[in-house]
């Protein structure tokens, strides 16, 4: 926790609404940064992540690699 420069004591809030779509290999989330209060801002943001299931993703290739590899 710290003391702003002015000391004196300032409520920004913010609504962070947003969404995750999940799958197998992947997870997708968008948020939307709102201000809520005259002293956070005027203006707004979005965030936006991406993950990777890494062995998910190489599991599922060297299976496609082993059933090519069987198949004549």
């Amino acid at each position: 926790m710290q003391t702003p420069l002015s000391r004196t004591r300032q409520d920004d809030r913010h609504d962070q609404s947003g969404v995750i779509w999940v799958s197998r290999y992947l997870q997708v989330a968008v948020e939307a940064i709102i201000p809520i209060k005259a002293s956070s801002g005027r203006d707004f943001g979005v965030r936006a992540q991406t993950h990777l299931y890494l062995p998910a993703i190489l599991r599922h290739l060297d299976r496609q690699r082993r059933y090519s590899l069987a198949s004549p």
